[in-house]
């Protein structure tokens, strides 16, 4: 809503909603490219009976994003992983939608905190 002191507030939030949407588009398109290089090393992996995945890289991978997006960055990597080890299509089944769901990765962190520091508010 267009506050009366800030009449061009209105304007620059679609802007930058449009802006985010974009972002988020892009995003996507590349977690759909990595997911696909994910499942061609995957089958490179098996015709040579090599192991589906190396925990060496997979581990580099996880301190890659957590350092340079920490926690959250570690929480998304592990999303990474999840998605691609999942199948072909993001969840496996070829609807296209994302597993686990927005609620299940609420709940995973929320768990993870109240693990952590024994309060649902530790951080």
């Amino acid at each position: 809503m267009p506050s009366p002191r800030h009449p061009g507030i209105a304007s620059q939030s679609a802007e930058q909603h449009a802006h985010i949407a974009r972002i988020d588009s892009a995003i996507i398109t590349l977690v759909r490219r990595r997911m696909a290089a994910v499942a061609e090393l995957e089958d490179l992996r098996r015709k040579g009976r090599a192991p589906r995945t190396e925990l060496t890289r997979e581990n580099a991978v996880f301190r890659q994003y957590e350092t340079e997006l920490g926690r959250l960055g570690a929480g998304l990597a592990m999303l990474l992983t999840r998605t691609a080890a999942a199948g072909k299509t993001p969840n496996g089944d070829g609807t296209g939608s994302v597993a686990p769901s927005r609620d299940a990765l609420f709940e995973e962190g929320r768990a993870g905190r109240v693990r952590r520091g024994g309060g649902a508010s530790a951080r």
